[in-house]
Order: C-alpha cells, then sequence, then structure tokens
C-alpha cells in the first residue's frame, strides 16, 4: 500500500512538471537578466502617478508572455 501511495504522489509530481513546463516555460539566464532591464526601462517611461507595484506585475507579465510565444527580439 506505500507503495501505490507512492506512485500515486510521484505520478501527480510529473504530472505538475509538466503542467509547469506548458504554463511556465524555462528561460536562460541571460534572457532573464534582458528581460528585466526591459521592465526596469518600460517603468520609466510610466507616468508617476501610474507606477505602483500593479502596474508593474502587468508589464512584468505582458513581457513574460511574449517571451514565452518567442517574441524576444528587441528594436535597435
Amino acid at each position: 500500500m506505500g507503495r501505490e501511495k507512492s506512485g500515486a504522489i510521484e505520478s501527480v509530481g510529473e504530472t505538475q512538471v509538466a503542467i509547469r513546463r506548458v504554463i511556465m516555460p524555462a528561460f536562460s539566464p541571460a534572457l532573464i537578466t534582458i528581460m528585466r532591464s526591459v521592465l526596469e526601462d518600460a517603468m520609466t517611461k510610466v507616468p508617476a502617478d501610474q507606477a505602483t507595484t500593479v502596474t508593474k506585475a502587468y508589464l512584468a507579465e505582458f513581457i513574460l508572455k511574449a517571451a514565452a510565444g518567442g517574441l524576444t527580439a528587441t528594436r535597435a
């Protein structure tokens, strides 16, 4: 019985890992650094009265979704 529970737990764990890979792709450390820089740069362009943590989270989500969709090129 202990083995069944262990197998079930491992199966659930494997499913969670597979779901995470679909929902949250892995980004290289270099790309994460670039995305962070882009976020900070974007926040400098947001009017002071709108530069809230909510706005920053929204922009971060937008950047992450774009990168997850393959959009990683920047304008020169």
